[in-house]
């Protein structure tokens, strides 16, 4: 297939960002900033007849232009979200943001934002984490794509989130601070990139950890994740519909991108001390052992792998020891998964120490940052995690 040439990183979002300069145009700096923080701040479904008219009616266009003409492929994607959601969201912290942030000239703009690192830093990332996985939970759940329902929105929301950025990363003065090295902030080919990291990415890592992942659902979530690029403004040309295309796109920008610097090792090491916070005991968490905990460092290296770890700023599979220890993972952790196919009990095993593990992140998130995830009760149930977690959820309103 052919790749976006270097044009693609100067290309924005005409439509997208014309309505962000609206919105500042009609309502004034200080109002049009508010806007910006209820659209990425709000984790509960936003009311959207309580957005100014711009916006209800670019999110119209934008729902009314697109067609689904594989719904089969999208529900298929959805049943295989209800039963393995809960690796998935795992997958999303622990490989596809780490790999994704090894994109030297994409990391840049989130960490000019000062996004994932400022002042209060643990509760940024949670902050961020919470927003992404979100989406990825709106994008993937039942329904999301039936007429009317809050996944038309909720990509529509990020897409007007990026033209928010690009306006004050440009009030800024990045073009003439950045744009000669970096380009043009949330271009074209850096939300192909991230397009892909929630799909493709994902695909390999659950496969990684040794789930089963048959060809039609690799191809049913590509094609779910193809209807939120378009509704993202991904262009057309260069938002693949199925996993062959994805993946030969996404290791393309990945190879190409791929550069060690400050940013990235900056914006992943935000990840990992915050994951460390939920690996490490309680007791142990305000103690010094607690920096010596390595399991997040070494599940991101093994799931990313060792072509793409030093561009992260992770050398474990130069280590010795730590050699050993990551093959040691690559043998176990598979073969835990391919057991549990096997007979029930197994099973029942991997099913629960997974929905324990990521009820403890909810619940974490819940006690330390006060942030609830706005997630369907059906999940909850078949991803187990009702076992570990009480009266959980924002309200899930089915259509608007």
């Amino acid at each position: 297939m052919q790749f976006p040439g270097p044009e693609y990183r100067q290309r924005c979002d005409t439509p997208a960002d014309q309505l962000v300069q609206q919105l500042f145009d009609a309502y004034g700096d200080k109002t049009a900033r508010q806007i910006y923080l209820q659209l990425i701040h709000t984790f509960s479904q936003i009311d959207i007849q309580s957005l100014p008219k711009e916006i209800v009616d670019f999110h119209r266009t934008n729902e009314k232009n697109i067609t689904v003409k594989h719904p089969e492929k999208i529900e298929l994607a959805a049943d295989f979200f209800q039963s393995n959601g809960h690796s998935m969201f795992l997958i999303l912290i622990t490989k596809c943001l780490p790999q994704l942030y090894s994109s030297y000239r994409g990391s840049k703009v989130l960490y000019e934002t000062g996004y994932l690192v400022g002042k209060d830093n643990e509760t940024l990332v949670a902050r961020r984490l919470m927003e992404t996985a979100q989406f990825f939970i709106d994008i993937m759940s039942k329904g999301s794509f039936q007429p009317g329902h809050y996944g038309f929105f909720s990509a529509t929301k990020v897409r007007i989130i990026h033209a928010y950025v690009r306006k004050f990363m440009w009030d800024k003065g990045w073009n003439e601070k950045f744009s000669g090295e970096y380009d043009q902030p949330v271009c074209q080919e850096d939300m192909m990139g991230t397009l892909l990291a929630f799909s493709v990415c994902n695909i390999e890592g659950i496969r990684k950890m040794g789930l089963l992942v048959s060809e039609e659902e690799a191809d049913a979530i590509v094609y779910t994740w193809y209807i939120a690029g378009k509704l993202l403004g991904v262009a057309d040309e260069f938002n693949p519909d199925s996993f062959e295309e994805g993946h030969l796109l996404f290791h393309h920008l990945i190879h190409k991108e791929k550069k060690l610097g400050m940013e990235n090792k900056a914006l992943v090491d935000a990840i990992l001390n915050f994951m460390r916070s939920i690996f490490t005991p309680a007791a142990l968490n305000n103690t010094a052992l607690k920096k010596q905990n390595k399991l997040p460092e070494l599940l991101v290296s093994y799931l990313v792998g060792k072509e793409v770890s030093p561009y992260i700023g992770l050398d474990y599979h130069t280590d010795n020891y730590y050699k050993h220890v990551l093959k040691g993972i690559a043998l176990v952790l598979p073969n835990i998964f391919i057991q549990s196919r096997k007979n029930i009990m197994a099973q029942n095993i991997v099913v629960d120490n997974s929905a324990k593990l990521v009820a403890g992140i909810f619940q974490y998130i819940k006690d330390t940052y006060k942030l609830e995830f706005r997630i369907q009760e059906a999940i909850l149930i078949d991803w187990k995690l009702n076992k570990y977690l009480n009266s959980y959820g924002l309200k899930e309103i089915n259509a608007v």
